[in-house]
């Protein structure tokens, strides 16, 4: 029993691991992509769109980006949930409550939206 909560715990850190990297690039993008579109940013000054309406006009696209993307990813989870969870189920059995397998996707999805 100590072996399979050592396992689970090196699962954990990794997907920590892997999600801080993940952060990180989504961070780099957005600022890559910003700066990509200061010409659009000065021409929107120039018609005279004051600078708060530039963010709100920002922060709109990118949340149905997010929202989007959520929605695909809680999809093609579940899609895939099968064929990449069989050795799981082989090796710590199968859940009692299948139905809190979906609640903790859409619940993850939320909260990484929201980060």
């Amino acid at each position: 029993m100590k072996i399979v909560q050592i396992m689970i715990l090196i699962i954990l850190l990794i997907s920590i691991i892997i999600l801080i990297i993940s952060f990180v690039c989504i961070r780099f993008m957005l600022i890559t992509r910003i700066v990509s579109e200061a010409n659009e940013v000065g021409i929107m000054k120039a018609i005279g769109i004051s600078r708060k309406h530039i963010k709100k006009m920002f922060f709109k696209r990118y949340c149905v980006l997010i929202f989007i993307g959520g929605i695909l990813g809680v999809i093609l989870s579940t899609l895939m949930f099968g064929p990449l969870s069989a050795q799981m189920r082989k090796l710590y059995g199968v859940s009692p409550n299948p139905v809190s397998r979906f609640i903790f996707a859409i619940l993850s999805a939320a909260i990484i939206a929201g980060a």
